[in-house]
């Protein structure tokens, strides 16, 4: 199987050192240039990834890239190229771009998401303290009803 993804979720694995965790949830995982672009700058506190360390990312082009407005640059190449495949479901954290893409017809996964099918998949042992690092490292921005839903569903509780 096969997911696109926009650069939030594989810089959040990344900062976890998860990234790893993609290839046997989804065997390949196609990034659209704007996301290699974005992901190869370094950002503070997260260094510059390089993809040809993981031989199941491919960076692959839409033939044709929709404007969407309010959506940056990746998040408009990842949405064009999930769409152009016939994808289901997309690797997206943003809100606004969630939204288009659920009103396009796909399931966004968010990295909680991904965290969610690693644990229920015997690959990751809790899921709470992976939620604390992203909000510690990187400012992860998720609302308490949203975390409490997501222990739910990893079935654990809050710490």
């Amino acid at each position: 199987m096969l997911i696109v993804s926009d650069t939030s979720p594989l810089r959040a694995l990344q900062v976890l050192s998860l990234l790893g965790l993609l290839e046997p949830l989804y065997s390949q995982v196609l990034i659209p240039p704007a996301v290699y672009t974005e992901l190869s700058r370094a950002r503070i506190g997260v260094p510059p990834l390089d993809i040809a360390q993981h031989s199941f990312i491919e960076v692959r082009s839409p033939k044709l890239v929709r404007g969407f407005p309010r959506l940056g640059p990746g998040e408009s190449e990842a949405i064009s190229l999930a769409l152009e495949l016939g994808a289901t479901e997309l690797l997206i954290d943003e809100v606004g771009a969630r939204s288009v893409a659920t009103t396009l017809g796909m399931k966004p996964i968010g990295v909680l998401g991904v965290l969610i099918q690693g644990k229920q998949r015997g690959l990751v042992q809790q899921v709470a303290p992976l939620i604390e690092q992203l909000q510690q490292r990187i400012s992860f921005r998720v609302s308490d009803a949203v975390v409490a839903e997501v222990l739910r569903q990893a079935g654990e509780s809050r710490p």
